[in-house]
């Protein structure tokens, strides 16, 4: 499916409330509902969706996924569009949130089983934490014009929250983007021994 735009969200604040809503509704064969849904980056809407048909009871729990573009200053009015898809169909967004991933029930879809796999890998990623440094499988070019693949990593407080930032080394402080996304590896930190150890090294005389 194309994407699909419209100039109101039919008194919905948020894509989220938008996408939920059309999500959950009720069938002559079965009832469908959203049990949880997450927004990533105001761009990808993840959805653990319901369904539960009438007649048997059977109940399956899939993922559909949404491309989002949400601009409510766009110029021709058109201030919210989304591309709907579900973890069946190749979709290439892997970001969706490990709660939503843990109520989806089982599937023989092999694309879905792939899919979920993608998801659970990247999400297994080890991040880098304050003080440690990480070099970047190919460098990276920033808008000062530098091109630097070796990083230390840095935190700070941005409007009262934590980030980490990162310490080019040929200077220069800069933001990676999602560190889920890159290819990169945490050089090991120096263990410095204690003085029992350095007591054991020393030559006895």
């Amino acid at each position: 499916m194309g994407w699909l735009y419209m100039s109101s969200m039919k008194g919905h604040a948020t894509p989220k409330q938008y996408l939920d809503h059309q999500l959950t509704y009720e069938g002559e064969f079965f009832v469908q509902k959203v049990l949880d849904s997450a927004v990533v980056c105001m761009r990808r809407y993840y959805a653990a969706v319901e369904k539960v048909e009438k007649d048997t009871g059977a109940r399956c729990v899939v993922c559909v996924i949404c491309l989002v573009n949400f601009n409510p200053r766009n110029k021709e009015g058109m201030i919210f569009g989304y591309k709907d898809a579900d973890e069946t169909m190749g979709v290439c967004q892997t970001d969706c949130p490990a709660r939503i991933l843990d109520l989806l029930t089982e599937t023989e879809s092999q694309s879905a089983l792939e899919w979920r796999a993608e998801c659970r890998r990247r999400l297994a990623k080890v991040l880098p934490k304050a003080g440690q440094t990480i070099v970047l499988k190919e460098r990276m070019r920033f808008k000062d014009g530098s091109s630097q693949s070796k990083f230390k990593v840095l935190e700070r407080k941005v409007r009262g929250r934590k980030r980490l930032v990162f310490h080019g080394e040929r200077g220069g402080y800069y933001r990676l983007g999602n560190l889920r996304d890159l290819d990169f590896t945490i050089e090991p930190t120096p263990v410095c021994p204690s003085q029992s150890e350095i007591a054991e090294t020393l030559p006895l005389f």
